[in-house]
């Protein structure tokens, strides 16, 4: 029932979709998604899924997955971590 009294039908479809690649090589995993479970959901409807955008996302999160298993492996070193503030401390200022 609306403001105005008038009874309202509405129908609601919701998309999501959830691309995940896992790839494997001589016992290293890459695993890649496109931002997770939710991250990828829309209200729409087929035309969602057929658009070029969805499988351009499939095939960058599959380059990416095949980049990380070639990568070189980082460094084993150990080292000394500092971290500095620029900015002022407050409560000496007031």
């Amino acid at each position: 029932m609306s403001s105005n009294g008038s009874e309202v039908y509405q129908k609601i479809l919701s998309i999501g979709t959830h691309l995940g690649v896992i790839g494997q090589d001589s016992g290293v995993v890459q695993h890649r998604t496109n931002n997770g479970l939710q991250a990828q959901f829309y209200q729409g409807g087929w035309e969602l899924l057929k658009g070029e955008n969805l499988w351009h996302q499939w095939q960058e999160i599959a380059e990416q997955a095949l980049e990380l298993l070639t990568a070189e492996e980082f460094p084993n070193i150990r080292t000394n971590f500092f971290c500095f503030s620029t900015r002022p401390n407050d409560a000496t200022n007031s």
